[in-house]
């Protein structure tokens, strides 16, 4: 906090406030002395004015000092500065303006949108300063820009960029914008400012480090509501992930409600030519789900399309997926030439809706990803390097494994196992006629042999089995177990799912590979891993990104086109590659829908959606928005008033006018009493 004085040419002036004190000295001259043959009365007289007058001459004396002194004051134009590191009256600012325009500024409070609002907090601040400093204006988005490369003096043109800029569907990425303006102002000379105009919405802004170099202040401009109730369609999940033709799905649409009272909402949904729709009731800031069943009849790409009632925040009110309805799944064999592979081979493509094929250990990271299954026969340990990255992406691994298989090398497979507990250990063959049972009998997979009606699909004789180390065993969850309670058949969930299956399928070691029993078993097995496998089709875009379409093959551009929402066109560019080719579009902005064409046929399918980030409209609290040391301000003008100074000499003068009135109010009533 400080004054500065802007006509201190004036200064000596000050002198004058003694000039009361000196007119009250010399006005105390005594006078002369007359004698009076009694003067009894004149001194009773004396005695009833003097308590009146004395206070009278003091009083007047104060009055006369301070009129004269905050008129001298008034002259001299004095400035207040509440922040004296602010204070820059007299030199040259450089200012930049981050200004965010993602998402959430989108939203209405009011009258106006928090974007228009500080827009219009950045004009204020602009309009603070003179010709000879300088200004810049960072858009915050996802790929921050500005207006100039480098501050200018040009003011005009930036408060026009603010009068058209629009607010967009983008998350942001803050550190990159404030290095930005770092950047801009580091060789500036004079006064340096980067001041942040924007809701500062909490699950954005919270725990983002805003520090700047020493000589920058930082200035934070809040704008919006921080209260405003928000409802937004935050996921779309179908199971299964990737559903089969003729198969029935259930589609799972997530909603959340942003606001401290429970809400109903109504959430629709439309696959094709079907609409569906849900009515929910959703929590205080919580979440609900609604759940809709279809039947894909068709295989291909399906859009989904989910959508709300509208609120006052529109943008997260829909959103799109793209489902791929495959005609049979992908199953790929990994295994030497030996019973057990046949086993599998056979078992697999017994069943219509699943094709299987032999795979070598170079194929698993070149085509692991296309594979619906990875099942590994009679497993020696091959590409365990390949396996963990592939489960790490979501993949579903059935793991039959070797006899004197090192321990190790299964524990890579499997989540939160101590390498250390199985330094050295294999896994060894035991000879000994057991039977097997169902441990697990909730498992979905077991759901239709439950009530005996499809008998038991463990009926057979197992002449052997591997020892599994327990640090193994108890890791995972047990389906299936032998009587003399070792696990045969092990599930570990992690982000893919691994089964490690110990029950014998070569005729030496069982008969149950030849049992009615046996396919069902497999079939229900993996259906059911396919219900409970949290792999994904390919994530949405979301805007600000770039859709990309990979072709195993050349093909001319003005043959491929890119249509957005509303049946807009995107510019597009080709990359070629070693086989084939990547055809890349511009950063996409629109929510929506998109769609490629080969010589105007629909080939392939993008969806952008919102941000979810964005989607809670909370604000940052006051003592939240001061951390690393920036100032809290709550407008454009505060800023102004706070770095070129509060006027003080209107006020000076207006006392100076209240003191002569007193002045002249105090002599009126001396004189009557």
């Amino acid at each position: 906090m400080t004054v500065f004085f802007t006509n201190l040419l004036l200064w000596p002036a000050i002198f004058l406030g003694l000039l009361p004190l000196l007119i009250h000295l010399f006005a105390r001259s005594k006078p002369p002395k007359y004698a009076f043959s009694s003067i009894e009365f004149i001194r009773r007289i004396v005695r009833t004015t003097m308590r009146v007058r004395k206070p009278k001459d003091w009083l007047l004396l104060v009055l006369r000092t301070l009129l004269i002194l905050f008129l001298v004051l008034a002259f001299l134009r004095p400035l207040f500065f509440s922040q004296q590191r602010l204070a820059g009256h007299s030199r040259r600012k450089n200012v930049v303006l981050i200004v965010d325009s993602t998402a959430s500024m989108a939203c209405v409070d009011g009258a106006q949108t928090r974007f228009a609002a500080a827009c219009a907090e950045a004009a204020e601040v602009l309009a603070g300063l003179s010709s000879s400093d300088s200004a810049n204006i960072v858009w915050l988005d996802s790929s921050p820009d500005s207006v100039f490369p480098e501050p200018g003096s040009n003011i005009g043109y930036l408060r026009d960029a603010l009068r058209r800029a629009r607010v967009g569907n983008e998350a942001g990425t803050i550190e990159n914008a404030l290095r930005m303006a770092i950047d801009m102002l580091a060789d500036a000379e004079g006064q340096r400012e980067i001041c942040i105009l924007s809701d500062f919405q909490k699950s954005a802004w919270e725990g983002v480090p805003l520090s700047v170099p020493k000589g920058i202040d930082l200035l934070r401009i809040k704008v919006g509501d921080s209260t405003s109730a928000n409802g937004a369609i935050a996921d779309i999940v179908c199971r299964p992930a990737s559903p089969l033709e003729g198969e029935q799905g259930t589609i799972f649409c997530e909603i959340h409600n942003y606001s401290p009272q429970p809400r109903r909402r109504t959430v629709f949904l439309r696959i094709g030519e079907s609409r569906q729709s849900r009515s929910i009731l959703i929590p205080a800031w919580g979440q609900s789900t609604a759940s809709f069943e279809y039947m894909f009849r068709k295989s291909g790409k399906i859009v989904l399309l989910a959508s709300l009632d509208e609120d006052s925040f529109a943008g997260d009110d829909q959103r799109t997926e793209i489902l791929a309805v495959d005609s049979a799944l992908d199953v790929a064999v990994l295994g030497r030439d030996d019973v057990a592979t046949e086993v599998w081979m056979r078992a697999l493509n017994s069943l219509d809706w699943i094709e299987a094929r032999r795979i070598a250990e170079v194929d698993l990271m070149r085509d692991g990803e296309a594979y619906d299954m990875i099942v590994l026969s009679d497993w020696n340990g091959a590409g365990a390097e390949d396996l963990v990255k592939l489960l790490e992406g979501g993949a579903i691994v059935f793991c039959a494994p070797a006899e004197g298989l090192e321990s190790r090398k299964l524990g890579q497979l499997i989540p939160g196992v101590d390498q250390a507990e199985l330094k050295g250990l294999r896994l060894a063959r035991v000879s000994k006629q057991l039977r097997a049972r169902i441990v697990a009998q909730r498992e979905r997979a077991f759901e239709l042999f439950s009530e005996g009606e499809y008998g038991d699909p463990l009926e057979a004789r197992f002449d052997s089995r591997l020892e599994i180390p327990s640090v193994l065993a108890s890791s995972g969850r047990t389906l299936v177990a032998y009587d003399d309670g070792a696990p045969a058949l092990l599930r570990f969930r992690g982000s893919g799912d691994f089964l490690l299956w110990n029950l014998p399928l070569e005729p030496a070691d069982s008969n149950w590979a030849g049992q009615a029993n046996f396919l069902p078993f497999v079939a229900e097995m993996v259906l059911a891993s396919r219900l409970d496998s949290r792999t994904r089709q390919r994530d949405a875009l979301t805007p600000g990104e770039r859709a990309v379409w990979h072709l195993d093959r050349d093909l001319p551009e003005d043959e491929i086109d890119l249509e957005g929402p509303e049946d807009t066109s995107v510019a597009l560019e080709s990359r070629p590659r070693r086989s084939g080719m990547d055809f890349l579009s511009e950063p996409l902005d629109r929510i929506g829908l998109y769609t490629w064409r080969h010589n105007d046929r629909p080939s392939e399918y993008d969806a952008v959606n919102f941000p979810s980030i964005e989607s809670d409209l909370r604000s940052m609290d006051a003592d939240e928005l001061k951390r690393d040391e920036a100032v809290a301000l709550v407008s454009g003008s505060e800023l102004r008033r706070l770095r070129d100074g509060i006027k003080l000499w209107p006020g000076l003068l207006a006392l100076t006018l209240c003191l002569a009135m007193t002045e002249f109010a105090v002599i009126k009533w001396a004189e009557k009493t």
